[in-house]
């Protein structure tokens, strides 16, 4: 899911997220980043297949990741954490992976944003980082993060993670 080169500015029922809610909209939480954060109760799928959501600007991780996953899980992906939280809005994953040097918001943002959500405090979230830094990124982990996952991302240190913290 893609709004293009500038995502800016995105709305959600009424909220503007670089602006706050519209006039008549639901109250919400407006942070200094431009990050509004509505007051909606997300719930988990009812397919069978679990369901990993990726967040990650580099288009060739995400198609990667897809192609080792399009078998045994929903995987849904976003390239910005714009359009990521919109789906947490509504949805709960199995689990998470997000890539630490996200643009346009610091990713530990993004871990605080989805923790703000009751429904989503149990859903590990995996962050992903190059390898040569992952001594650095394991030193600076916020605790609400569960683990850390290297880039390139093989498909059995994946399989790893996904056996490790997704119950069958």
């Amino acid at each position: 899911m893609s709004f293009g080169d500038n995502d800016s500015f995105f709305q959600l029922d009424g909220f503007d997220f670089d602006h706050g809610p519209d006039e008549g909209g639901s109250e919400a939480a407006l942070e200094e980043d431009g990050i509004v954060v509505p007051d909606i109760k997300p719930r988990r799928s009812e397919g069978s297949k679990p369901v990993i959501l990726m967040i990650d600007d580099d288009y060739s991780t995400l198609d990667l990741v897809k192609i080792y996953l399009q078998r045994n899980y929903d995987f849904v992906c976003y390239s910005g954490p714009k359009e990521a939280i919109f789906y947490l809005n509504n949805n709960i994953p199995d689990m998470i992976l997000l890539d630490c040097y996200i643009h346009s918001i610091k990713a530990r943002r993004v871990v605080e944003i989805i923790r703000s959500y009751s429904e989503l405090k149990d859903v590990p979230i995996i962050y992903v980082a190059e390898k040569d830094e992952i001594g650095a990124v394991m030193s600076k982990l916020p605790e609400t993060v569960t683990d850390v996952l290297s880039r390139p991302i093989a498909r059995g240190e994946l399989q790893v993670i996904l056996d490790k913290y997704i119950k069958a």
